[in-house]
């Protein structure tokens, strides 16, 4: 399942016309979420991803992968995970991005979703 939903999203963006390909990558990591001091979730997940360049100052991307993770002090089960984001390159100094993520947590049958927004100033 995995395989295919990373295919189908490379190959949505084959058919985008746009004047650069960033290409595929893998990104890996550990993430823990908590709330009143308390684990809620937590996961490793390697996840293979694809950015595409719609300009010169506009990216975006997709990631699918999967890894191990726990809902709160549960049992270690398979996690499927899914992102999408957009970017863009403000000046040569300034990056900002917006993303969601879902996570679908297999044996608890549990699903989290986030978005994020970020701001990155490079010196």
């Amino acid at each position: 399942m995995i395989k295919s939903i990373f295919a189908a999203a490379c190959a949505a963006t084959a058919f985008i016309a746009a004047p650069a390909v960033a290409g595929p990558y893998i990104d890996g990591g550990v993430e823990i979420n908590t709330a009143n001091d308390e684990s809620v979730d937590q996961s490793y997940v390697v996840v293979g991803g694809y950015e595409y360049a719609f300009t010169d100052q506009v990216f975006g991307y997709v990631e699918a992968g999967g890894g191990l993770g726990a809902i709160g002090d549960g049992n270690t089960e398979g996690v499927i995970r899914a992102a999408a984001g957009l970017g863009a390159d403000i000046n040569d100094n300034v990056t900002a991005d917006v993303r969601y993520e879902f996570n679908r947590f297999q044996a608890s049958d549990v699903t989290t979703g986030r978005y994020t927004a970020n701001i990155r100033y490079t010196f």
